[in-house]
């Protein structure tokens, strides 16, 4: 351990840090597996790892961004990476995220590009209806708007920015079709954890 501090920012942070990571990279791929098994409790127990493994990369991401696990910004970059691929908001590169935080912090404000109240109150009311609905069924559909626009932002912006965005949607597009393949439960299963992230991290937010 001695020799993982000189990594770490803090001493005391590198146990529990390990745990938490180790948790958080292995649970993802390991609930996914589990949740894919035949067996209802490994579907359950895979469907509480993969919950949490998505939560806890989503308050990583957060920590990485500060810069507050490791020693080295590059380090932190990199894993904060990671975590953006762990938990969907890989479309946006991490040091884009990290700016927009920072500027949340700086300016005390929720800095963001996309009014989706001003978008709502303009839309027709048959959409707008909807919204709330799903939104009073605890299906986040704010929140799937605002990453529908972090998408058409991306696209919009062309080059390169527009080849990452085909190439992640086409990974992760892969990815759900392949645990599709192997067990449609299991892909359900998926859906819902990610919901339940979101709704965990709006509740706490």
């Amino acid at each position: 351990m001695v020799l993982l501090e000189r990594y770490f920012r803090y001493a005391d942070g590198v146990v529990p840090n390990l745990l938490a990571l180790t948790v958080t990279v292995g649970g993802w791929p390991l609930g996914i597996a589990m949740m894919a098994a035949d067996a209802w409790p490994l579907r359950i127990a895979g469907f509480l790892l993969t919950s949490l493994a998505l939560v806890w990369s989503a308050y990583y991401l957060h920590e990485f961004a500060h810069y507050a696990i490791f020693r080295s910004p590059a380090a932190n970059r990199r894993w904060g990476t990671l975590m953006t691929w762990i938990n969907g908001s890989c479309v946006a590169q991490f040091d884009e995220l990290r700016k927009k935080h920072m500027r949340h912090h700086i300016e005390r404000a929720d800095v963001i590009t996309f009014d989706v109240q001003a978008w709502l109150r303009r839309a027709p009311a048959p959409v707008r209806a909807l919204v709330l609905l799903l939104e009073w069924l605890y299906f986040p559909a704010v929140e799937f708007l605002m990453r529908g626009f972090v998408i058409a932002r991306a696209w919009n912006k062309g080059g390169r920015r527009r080849l990452r965005v085909v190439t992640v949607l086409a990974l992760r597009a892969a990815g759900f079709a392949l645990l599709a393949a192997v067990s449609p439960v299991a892909l359900l299963l998926y859906f819902a954890a990610y919901l339940l992230m979101i709704t965990v991290l709006r509740f706490a937010d």
